[in-house]
């Protein structure tokens, strides 16, 4: 079965942890996912591979009822490292 994929980048802007954000819709077959994004910290990243090239998703909202938002943003000088036991 082919997906059916639309993606649109929207005027809509508000502010999440401080950081100015644009706003992204994704269509993929029945399913809409808004994304919305900042590029004020210039890196790139998201919670799914979805908008990864697009700026940091600090919030992701599925078919308006299931959302991941960011509750922080913090720069570590050193990423940690994962034992098996920390695994999830």
């Amino acid at each position: 079965m082919a997906l059916s994929e639309t993606k649109n980048i929207l005027n809509e802007t508000k502010k999440i942890l401080g950081y100015n954000c644009k706003k992204a819709k994704i269509i993929i077959n029945s399913n809409t996912i808004e994304l919305w994004y900042t590029n004020d910290l210039k890196i790139k990243g998201a919670p799914t591979q979805l908008g990864q090239n697009l700026g940091l998703v600090l919030e992701m909202v599925r078919n308006g009822n299931f959302v991941i938002a960011a509750t922080k943003v913090a720069k570590l000088k050193k990423v940690p490292e994962f034992s098996n036991k920390d695994t999830f």
